[in-house]
C-alpha cells in the first residue's frame, strides 16, 4: 500500500497541488494551524528540489496495535535537482493510508 500513496504524494507534489496533500493528510500532520508551515515547506520542497522522480523503497515498517495499524517507509527518490531520502508515516483509516509524517533529507535542500 505504500507505493502508490508515495506515487500519489509525489504526483500532487509536481504538480504543485500542495493544498491535496494537505486536505488528504491525517491531523497529526494538517492539524489546526498547521495549514500554512505545511504548504510552505512542500513548496520548499518542489521549489529547491524540483520534480520528482523514480523513488527506491528502501525500508518499511509496519505497525499495528488496538488503535490502528501503521507504516513507515524509507525512499530513495531521484529529484530533478538531486536525489533525497524521504521517510514517510502512514496511519491506516477506514482501509485507506493518510500521511502522519514526512521528512526529507538532501544536500541539495542547502545547496540550491
Amino acid at each position: 500500500m505504500a507505493d502508490p500513496a508515495v506515487q500519489d504524494f509525489h504526483r500532487n507534489l509536481n504538480a504543485g497541488h500542495y493544498e491535496q496533500i494537505y486536505r488528504g493528510a491525517d491531523a497529526g500532520l494538517a492539524g489546526e494551524g498547521r495549514h500554512d508551515e505545511l504548504i510552505k515547506f512542500l513548496e520548499g520542497v518542489h521549489t529547491k528540489l524540483g520534480d520528482a522522480g523514480a523513488a527506491r523503497q528502501l525500508s518499511i515498517r509496519v505497525s499495528a496495535t488496538t488503535f490502528g495499524s501503521s507504516i513507515i517507509a524509507q525512499y530513495n527518490t531521484t529529484y530533478t535537482r538531486g536525489s533525497a531520502i524521504e521517510t514517510f508515516t502512514w496511519v491506516k483509516k477506514n482501509g485507506n493510508l493518510k500521511l502522519y509524517g514526512y521528512d526529507i533529507r538532501s544536500n541539495a535542500l542547502v545547496a540550491n
